[in-house]
């Protein structure tokens, strides 16, 4: 009878007395777990009153005892840190505003007007575009400032005769927009009646939508505009009405990264812009191009054989001179001031090979087109001119 529940030090009850109270539990129907649960915290609680930490019964477990985990304190000799204060929480750091990037280029700019300065026969023509680039810079600049400015003046008409340097000079207006930083890319899509217009309802729109994609960023050029309207369109199905509704919702839609330039003769463009009352106000610019005179035509011979290694003697170039001058007063049908002188060219050349197949020559004799070549292209082409 002296065997004790609990520790040596803890007050105890005897053994056959706990195991009364637990039969007489059991004899009243209560659960075996609570009443052995009720036992243990009796015990426990006996041990609390001598200093000893007591166990609570988790009331979820169904009677499983959980031991306490009482706070500790601490005792006198002992030193107590005061709790490291929390680091204040703050922003991350700004980062710096990225500095705006300023696309133009001066000298691009320069380089770009400086060859459109270099084609023959162009004078007229490279100072109505640099009054153009001298607007669109004073566009950009407005922009950079943080100002209202009118992309519009991007397109252009080019109106004038077949071969005086229309595409060329497309070119040169999509390089100088880059410089300028009005456009991205300033590559040229060339696009005439049959790319825009369809043959089928629908058709039209995704072959015109089609081609404005392809030139966004750059310059669409529409070669013989005038195409899209012909005489009497109006009282027609022809489906180039849609092709220019396309391009004036398009021209509207992407004012700020697309340039339009809208080329043909100058008659023609006229009617061409009377067809729909929105293309003059989209089209704020016109340049004009003017047919070739004799001596202008004789120096696109000379620039054009130069560029090909090839150069003219005198006697050539007077003849050719000759010859210009009087197909320039009286264009023939099918003249196209210099495309038709690159014919002449060709045709030299092919001449003078077959001049040099029958004799030896040297570096001299390959570079240089005499009168005869010259006779031989001229007649073959132009008979009446010679």
């Amino acid at each position: 009878m002296g065997e004790m529940l609990g520790s040596p030090d803890a007050p105890a009850l005897p053994v056959v007395i706990v195991l009364a109270l637990a039969m007489g539990g059991l004899l009243v129907g209560a659960p075996a777990g609570a009443v052995i649960g009720g036992l243990i915290g009796l015990f426990l609680r006996g041990r609390a009153k001598d200093g000893a930490p007591a166990s609570v019964t988790e009331p979820t477990t169904g009677g499983r005892v959980v031991a306490d985990r009482p706070h500790r304190q601490p005792q006198a000799h002992e030193q107590v840190d005061d709790p490291a204060p929390l680091a204040p929480i703050s922003a991350p750091p700004a980062r710096p505003a990225s500095p705006a990037v300023d696309p133009r280029d001066p000298e691009r700019l320069n380089r770009v007007l400086a060859e459109l300065d270099g084609l023959p026969g162009l004078e007229a023509v490279a100072e109505q575009v640099r009054r153009m680039a001298r607007r669109v810079a004073l566009d950009q600049e407005r922009k950079v400032r943080g100002m209202a400015v009118a992309e519009s003046g991007y397109h252009a008409i080019f109106s004038g005769p077949p071969g005086t340097g229309k595409t060329t000079v497309a070119r040169i207006w999509g390089n100088a927009l880059v410089a300028m930083g009005a456009l991205p890319s300033g590559h040229v899509v060339e696009a005439d009646r049959g790319r825009l217009v369809g043959q089928h309802v629908g058709e039209t729109a995704i072959k015109t939508t089609e081609a404005f994609d392809e030139a966004r960023g750059g310059v669409l050029f529409i070669d013989e505009a005038y195409s899209l309207v012909p005489r009497g369109f109006e009282s027609s199905n022809d489906f180039g009405r849609e092709a220019v509704e396309t391009v004036l919702a398009r021209m509207e839609n992407d004012r700020a990264t697309t340039a339009v330039i809208a080329a043909g003769y100058a008659e023609e463009m006229d009617r061409f812009l009377d067809s729909n009352p929105g293309l003059r106000s989209r089209f704020a610019n016109t340049v004009t191009f003017e047919h070739f005179d004799g001596p202008t035509l004789v120096r696109v011979a000379e620039s054009m054989a130069e560029k090909g290694d090839y150069g003219w003697d005198p006697e050539a170039l007077r003849l050719l001179g000759q010859a210009f001058t009087r197909l320039a007063a009286a264009p023939p049908k099918g003249w196209a001031n210099a495309r038709s002188v690159r014919s002449v060219l060709d045709l030299a050349v092919t001449a003078q090979a077959d001049r040099l197949s029958e004799i030896g020559f040297g570096d001299d004799d390959l570079a240089r087109l005499i009168e005869e070549d010259a006779r031989t292209a001229l007649q073959r082409l132009y008979p009446q001119a010679i």
